[in-house]
């Protein structure tokens, strides 16, 4: 077993999920909700600690919870010196997004959920080798987790501090690295392809609902959830032009917490998303948790009403 290290993890009430820089950028706040008395600890796993240089490996995350863990984000480090990113098996069970717009530096922003659950292995992420010794060099933090179905923060999480060596951690024969569209032509092929144009942010459209993040009408897909994870690791800003035309998804996006029954009425005292009267909160990873899960048909709060 070879020992690395590895930045200190942050708790969750650091997470910080912004999208990229800009006049229009989410507050760094995690939204209020009841801690979930079960650890999650998560290794990282990697194929082989002896690949030559120019070899390919693997690295996989194997969470251990008790409860049904939906899902969890933050930032793989890894020295680029060592190790060079290609791409993500195109066969894998959950959906990983990867924000591999700083890997020519080392890190790698990425958020993996599944509305089933997450079991064993979570991954995987290949490598070329560039030099000996890459293992030492490969750290993750974390930035949010959460429970599924009834989506909760898991506020207790654990990275070790080492690296496993796991010869069931193969490297697939073929990786990419996969868009949203990607993973929308995978899971769902009959989605509308593209941005959805608006004229201002916040545009009004008749028969608006909560979780339909593209404005196709009608109830939430996995195609909204996808864009919720795609906003939510920074691969395209919200609202300032990333996406040409830009698409504004905070509004119909930010569905947790649900803070009210009334889901936006009058009468509640916090829209969904707010974690307080001033501060709007933002979209993230367990957004894109209760989206995925209306969508597959397990009902969540909120998501899914106009």
């Amino acid at each position: 077993m070879e020992w690395i290290s590895i930045a200190q993890l942050r708790r969750a009430s650091v997470v910080a999920l912004a999208v990229l820089a800009g006049a229009c950028d989410v507050q760094d706040q995690v939204p209020v909700v009841a801690p979930v008395a079960k650890q999650l600890q998560l290794e990282l796993q990697l194929s082989s600690f002896s690949a030559a240089p120019g070899d390919q490996v693997a690295v996989a995350f194997s969470p251990e919870f008790t409860g049904d863990l939906g899902g969890f984000q933050g930032y793989l480090r890894f020295d680029s010196n060592y190790l060079r990113y290609i791409g993500q098996s195109v066969d894998a069970s959950n959906i990983i997004l990867v924000n591999a717009k700083r890997a020519d530096r080392g890190e790698l922003r990425l958020a993996a959920m599944n509305a089933q659950g997450m079991h064993g292995v979570v991954g995987t992420l290949v490598f070329e080798v560039l030099r000996s010794s890459y293992s030492q060099h490969l750290a993750f933090d974390v930035e949010e987790a959460a429970t599924n179905r009834n989506i909760s923060l898991i506020r207790d999480v654990n990275v070790l501090r080492w690296v496993r060596e796991s010869s069931a951690i193969r490297v697939p024969s073929a990786a990419s690295q996969m868009s949203v569209d990607d993973w929308s032509a995978r899971l769902e092929p009959d989605a509308v392809k593209g941005p959805i144009a608006f004229s201002v942010p916040g545009e009004y459209r008749p028969d608006l609902r909560y979780g339909d993040i593209n404005l196709s009408g009608g109830a939430p897909t996995v195609s909204d959830a996808l864009a919720s994870i795609n906003a939510s690791v920074g691969v395209n800003e919200l609202i300032i032009g990333t996406n040409s035309p830009a698409v504004d998804q905070v509004i119909a996006g930010n569905v947790f917490p649900v803070n009210a029954p009334g889901c936006g009425e009058a009468t509640d005292p916090l829209r969904p998303g707010y974690v307080t009267a001033t501060d709007p909160g933002e979209i993230t990873l367990s957004d894109a948790l209760a989206i995925i899960n209306e969508a597959v048909g397990i009902n969540q709060a909120c998501v899914g009403d106009q």
